[in-house]
């Protein structure tokens, strides 16, 4: 006698039940069919290789493995990295072991408490208490949409960026992009967003050997979370990029085989609607949020294009003499802004740049790496800004050494000071030596006048300097008494 339909219907509800809680990728592809039924799905490649990733992140913390590192996924927008993250890992967690606790972060907690409750609609859904009512239920006394607890201890806890933190702590600690697109011209929101990742949420993980941070972002600056992270930190965190067409920035370099013609999920963004995209976004805007290229490639103010790049073997048979133009500020927190130090020289009327430095350095530590630099490269002369923290390293210089030292006094606005010197840019002739630096001076000056401006200072200086003095600063060598 062969098996009845309820029974076969049991059956069914029981593979797909140890198949669910086997693969993080299965759960997913029947949950959000479970939220969003009438939604026609497309699982495109990535879905499956993000969540293979998460899913041997929290196995390894359900067995107490040492982390290796923490996470940081940047992928377009509408690319269901929410529904990924914030919504259907922390419910896997749960099946998987529902002691685990969650902390779910987003820009505004408005956000992270939808994202919340559509974790708690799957939880209580016919289709998941059919098979998994019995690895946990949800306490009575704890069914907030913010906030929910299993009867076995564990549950999911949601926070806007600005929330009250502190107090709780978790397994996992899911971060969805902290920053609203609307906040990309304000450097003060960016400020904020990495201050409180440092100063709150870093230390909230219940084990930081074993716990884990997650980071999922569109991007929309290069002082956004994951840049200042990357830029800080980069040994600390696993990255996976995936822009929306196909570029070098991809990483880990070998998802490039799964695009086609070009394109990473050709469903959902064909060649069509990318170039729409192109057309009604900002440029920084498509190159950010869907290039994952927070700079333009081009640039706004300043295109990578218009600086030629040679071989040092090149220059210097010029016999050059070689300048230093210094922005100088003593930290040695990357919450601040670095000192940037340039090495520069004119030949034939054109202006060449051997390297430029950025620097976390305190006073004397900064005082000594002059010292140095001045050393190695046979440096003439020594321009500094004469700003609050540049005249005090000018004293000391002079104090200390017998170096040519100048004063910089800069005049006008940032913008105003770049237009002067588009012209002598824009017919190429400033040129960069080959060096392993070209790569972060042409971002940040491409990005300019979003994000850190530190190296365009110096840019500018130099060029004013050297070939644009009619529109230079007046500059004489040091004999200013402070």
């Amino acid at each position: 006698m062969g098996l009845t339909g309820e029974q076969i219907r049991i059956l069914r509800s029981q593979v797909e039940a140890e198949l669910c809680k086997r693969r993080f990728f299965e759960f997913f592809k029947r949950a959000v069919m479970v939220l969003e039924p009438s939604t026609k799905w497309s699982f495109n490649w990535h879905i499956e290789y993000v969540c293979n990733i998460l899913q041997e992140e929290v196995e390894r913390i359900i067995r107490g493995d040492k982390k290796t590192k923490d996470l940081i996924f940047s992928l377009p927008f509408r690319s269901s990295k929410s529904l990924i993250i914030s919504v259907c890992l922390p419910t896997w967690c749960l099946i998987k072991d529902p002691t685990l606790t969650i902390l779910n972060v987003s820009a505004t907690a408005d956000l992270a408490t939808k994202f919340s409750h559509k974790a708690k609609m799957i939880i209580t859904s016919n289709w998941f208490e059919d098979r998994f009512s019995d690895i946990f239920t949800l306490r009575q006394d704890s069914k907030a949409k913010s906030n929910f607890i299993t009867d076995k201890g564990g549950g999911i806890q949601a926070f806007g960026i600005t929330g009250t933190i502190i107090g709780s702590g978790g397994d996992l600690i899911l971060i969805d992009d902290p920053s609203s697109p609307d906040a990309n011209n304000s450097p003060n929101s960016f400020k904020m967003v990495v201050n409180t990742y440092l100063d709150v949420l870093y230390s909230r993980l219940n084990n930081p050997d074993v716990g884990l941070r997650v980071l999922v972002q569109q991007r929309l600056n290069v002082n956004d979370l994951t840049g200042y992270l990357l830029n800080t930190q980069p040994d600390k965190y696993r990255h996976v990029c995936i822009p929306a067409e196909l570029t070098d920035d991809v990483y880990p370099k070998d998802l490039a085989m799964y695009y086609t013609d070009g394109l990473f999920w050709p469903d959902r963004f064909s060649r069509e609607v990318l170039d729409d995209f192109k057309q009604v976004l900002r440029g920084s805007a498509y190159a950010s949020q869907l290039m994952m290229r927070p700079q333009l490639l081009e640039g706004d103010l300043i295109k990578r294009s218009w600086f030629p790049i040679i071989k040092l073997s090149e220059v210097i048979k010029y016999n050059i003499e070689w300048n230093l133009v210094c922005d100088t500020a003593y930290t040695t927190s990357t919450k601040n802004d670095p000192s940037a130090l340039m090495i520069c020289g004119t030949y034939q009327n054109n202006l060449y740049i051997r390297k430029v430095i950025q620097r976390w350095l305190q006073f004397y530590e900064l005082i000594e790496e002059i010292k140095e630099l001045q050393k190695i490269y046979n440096i003439k002369r020594i321009y500094v800004e004469s700003k609050a923290s540049g005249i005090s390293i000018l004293q000391e210089l002079k104090r200390q050494t017998g170096f040519n030292i100048l004063p910089l006094d800069p005049i006008g606005d940032k913008v105003a000071r770049v237009t002067s010197i588009q012209p002598q840019l824009e017919s190429g002739r400033v040129i960069l030596v080959e060096d392993d630096t070209n790569e972060a001076f042409l971002n940040e000056v491409a990005s300019f006048p979003a994000g850190r401006d530190d190296q365009v200072d110096v840019l500018c200086y130099s060029v004013q300097q050297f070939l644009n003095k009619s529109n230079a600063p007046v500059l004489k060598y040091y004999t200013r008494k402070y």
